[in-house]
């Protein structure tokens, strides 16, 4: 819904027509529901996934932009 929003603010802000256009989009709207809002008016729901995610405690690792450092850290974090 957000690319097609934005491909749609392409289109009016460039006077595009007769082009074609790829959407692709791999996260659950409910991921990005501010923006969502923002943009298309409307409160996503959660899939059933997604549900509960806001309590859960994030969790992250800092780590140097490094490929070997990131494989190592996948294999010995399975």
């Amino acid at each position: 819904a957000v690319a097609w929003a934005g491909i749609n603010n392409y289109l009016k802000d460039n006077k595009a027509d007769n082009t074609n256009f790829v959407s692709l989009e791999t996260a659950h709207p409910f991921k990005f529901k501010k923006e969502i809002v923002k943009l298309l008016g409307f409160q996503p729901e959660p899939s059933y996934a997604l549900k509960g995610l806001e309590e859960k405690k994030e969790e992250y690792v800092e780590m140097p932009n490094d490929y070997n450092e990131l494989k190592h850290f996948i294999i010995n974090n399975k």
